[in-house]
């Protein structure tokens, strides 16, 4: 049903008034593959006309609208209400000359194009339109209601909001080219948007701010402010990102360069997983003169700052950053399009320059870190006291300062000078750590050396560079009241040929009457060669640094008697004792002459100062003992052949000159029984002369040796 109503008035110069009303019932309308139906469709005006001057307004009024679009591209619309309000005025003298104003609302509208759906509860535009000579001006205001965009692909897209509110301010010239500058400010409540299974909520997103148009020029500049964001990982629930507000000051965005000013960011959370336990917690994180340039291919920021950073990392049984598998099923969604070859360029793109001017920490932070990958596993915590970091930078040189302390009392210093953003270029480090517990390390420490720690402090100081991967670095331990026990055989035994020693033994012979070590270890390697393990470096470095700080320090206290140190083994598979220079006796002879008192006045020190060495004195017997044996039995034997003959009756034929013959069984007893004298004459000297304790003395099973090269001696063994 078509309704139609004209009141027409003109005159000889075309000036009057037609007012109209045009009704359409239940319009069902087909061109080729368009289709539109309408419950109603109905317009009221009032047009003037004075000469060139044309003013019109009027109402449109639809209800129930549907239009469809049956090629290819599938299009549907629907409505139940749209309402237009107008005012336009237009002047057709030298110029055109139109302003124009829109009053516009639709109710629940639904499109449907291809795979994607949009819905929206109610949608106003208020708007005026200015035409004036090539100069166009627009300020409007957009309102849309519980809108809802969706797609029925792979992607899962499922976008909504509350409300959007869009006022915009809009300046152009369009004579030739588009250029001028637009105003907006926009208000989005209650975003939510789920792509590839990841959903973002956001309850304000609020922009502010001003385009600028030049020819084929776009530059943006404005403020931007994101309260109560959150981005969650459908899948499995998992919290990736989330912050309570993020304000951008100042943004300007071109085709060249992105700056702004000014980025704050309040209560920053990543990656939390499903036992509520996050990677990182910021209470604030702030960024101040940002800029990305692609012309120069540069970023630059001037100042970072970050309060309360809280870290959680754990390390899983194979050495992966935990929370990074949160991130897996995200990146597998979103990456680039599946088994397409990517083209390669002809040319090679420069590297990014990075400058960053300074990084600083304003409140202290934590950072609690476990290792799943040692047995048993580790865990820590510990305070960040402090952080800078000056010139970030890939190309120059900066500066990093860390403080760190645990349990309140440990702490943890490091310096550090070079390529921040590639310190395997070029680095050079200096790292204080004082008062740190061993035994909870025993987890490393028995993958690096074989040994877990039972007790004992540290102090360490570690000084050295990173120069083209090849790492040279001196570590300075001062180990306090150790004690370790075996837990890997293997390992273990690697560590004792690294040393020629059992690391028992080691200590022992280190361990001062204050129960310390002074050790000093160098490191070194190159960290990017595949076969580079830092439990190996660190076992064979550590176990020739042992080795050289106890011969060092035997020898050094043992002089003019030092040069006569040597490794000694009791059995062939353990070389667990040292042997110091000897005792040396004259042949058939336990008596101490003053050389070798001296000597064992030399290894008294040494026992006083190291409180958790014993000594073993093992008296061995020589083949010049055995000379010297064998002619004293015979001198006796001559001896007692003499007296005899001098007692026989006078008168009696003397027995015939018999041959004397010595018995080796009774030589090797009386070469056994010597042997068993010196050792006991040189424990009788520690314990009646140095007034040593009588159970850091231990004897040997007496030895023998016939050798030419053989000497008569105690051995001194630690």
């Amino acid at each position: 049903m078509v309704t139609a109503k004209f009141d027409l008035t003109l005159n000889e110069q075309l000036s009057g008034s037609v007012k109209h009303h045009i009704s359409l019932d239940k319009l069902h309308l087909k061109y080729q593959q368009f289709e539109e139906q309408a419950k109603l469709i109905e317009w009221q005006g009032n047009a003037k006309l004075d000469h060139k001057d044309i003013d019109l307004t009027g109402s449109l009024n639809i209800l129930n609208s549907q239009f469809t679009d049956n090629s290819d591209v599938e299009l549907t619309q629907h409505f139940e209400q749209l309402t237009l309000n107008t005012e336009l005025k237009l002047n057709t003298a030298e110029h055109i000359v139109l302003f124009a104003k829109h009053d516009l609302s639709v109710e629940n509208l639904e499109v449907n194009f291809e795979q994607f759906k949009e819905k929206a509860k109610n949608i106003t535009w208020v708007a005026d339109i200015d035409l004036n000579n090539q100069q166009l001006g627009v300020k409007g205001a957009l309102n849309i209601k519980q809108s809802q965009l969706s797609a029925n692909d792979h992607t899962h897209l499922m976008q909504s909001l509350e409300l959007l509110t869009l006022n915009t301010d809009a300046q152009l010239n369009i004579e030739n080219s588009l250029f001028g500058s637009i105003k907006h400010q926009l208000n989005i409540d209650n975003f939510n948007v789920n792509y590839h299974q990841v959903q973002q909520k956001a309850k304000q997103i609020v922009w502010s701010g001003n385009t600028q148009l030049k020819d084929s020029n776009i530059s943006v500049t404005g403020d931007l402010e994101i309260n109560k964001n959150q981005i969650t990982e459908l899948n499995t629930s998992a919290l990736l990102q989330q912050f309570d507000t993020l304000i951008i000051k100042n943004v300007s965005y071109g085709q060249e360069e992105t700056t702004f000013d000014q980025l704050h960011i309040k209560n920053l959370s990543l990656l939390k997983n499903q036992n509520d336990v996050q990677l990182l917690n910021l209470a604030s994180f702030d960024i101040n003169k940002f800029s990305l340039s692609s012309k120069q291919n540069k970023l630059s920021i001037n100042t970072i700052d970050m309060q309360q950073p809280m870290l959680d990392a754990t390390l899983s049984k194979d050495k992966q950053l935990t929370h990074l598998a949160l991130l897996e099923p995200v990146i597998q969604r979103f990456s680039s399009t599946e088994n397409e070859p990517k083209k390669q360029s002809e040319t090679k793109a420069s590297p990014l320059s990075i400058n960053i001017k300074k990084v600083t920490l304003s409140k202290p932070g934590e950072f609690k870190f476990t290792d799943q990958s040692v047995a048993p596993i580790y865990t820590t915590t510990l305070s960040i006291n402090s952080l800078q970091l000056d010139n970030i930078s890939n190309q120059n040189e900066g500066k990093l300062s860390l403080q760190l302390e645990q349990l309140e009392y440990a702490k943890i210093n490091i310096k550090g000078d070079g390529l921040l953003l590639n310190p395997a270029k070029r680095f050079t480090f200096d790292t204080n750590i004082t008062q740190l517990d061993l035994p909870p390390i025993s987890s490393y420490s028995a993958a690096a050396i074989g040994y877990g720690i039972k007790s004992g402090v540290v102090d360490t100081t570690i000084k050295g560079e990173l120069k083209n991967n090849i790492i040279d670095s001196h570590v300075k331990l001062k180990l306090d009241s150790i004690q370790v026990i075996e837990v890997d055989k293997e390992t273990a035994e690697h560590m004792a040929s690294s040393s020629g020693m059992s690391i028992e033994l080691a200590l022992s012979t280190l361990t001062d009457d204050e129960n310390i070590i002074d050790l000093e270890v160098p490191i070194k390697g190159d960290i990017n060669n595949p076969d580079f393990d830092l439990n190996l470096v660190i076992n064979k470095a550590l176990g020739e640094a042992m080795k050289s700080g106890t011969m060092s320090y035997l020898k050094h206290s043992l002089q003019p008697f030092g040069t006569l140190l040597t490794l000694y083994s009791l059995l062939e598979s353990a070389v667990n004792h040292i042997s110091l220079a000897p005792v040396v006796f004259q042949p058939n002879s336990t008596a101490l002459d003053e050389t070798q008192i001296e000597l064992l006045g030399k290894v008294t020190n040494i026992l006083k100062e190291r409180p958790a060495l014993k000594i073993k004195a093992c008296g061995v017997s020589s083949l010049a003992d055995e000379q010297a044996i064998t002619k004293a039995l015979t001198l006796a034997a001559k001896q007692a052949q003499t007296e005899q003959k001098q007692k026989s009756p006078k008168g009696k034929k003397a027995n015939e000159k018999k041959e004397i013959m010595i018995s080796k069984e009774e030589v090797l007893q009386k070469m056994t029984t010597l042997a068993d004298k010196r050792s006991a004459t040189v424990k009788a000297y520690f314990i009646k002369k140095e007034k040593l304790k009588p159970s850091r003395i231990l004897k040997c099973l007496s030895n023998t040796n016939t050798k030419k090269d053989s000497k008569p001696v105690v051995e001194l063994l630690i």
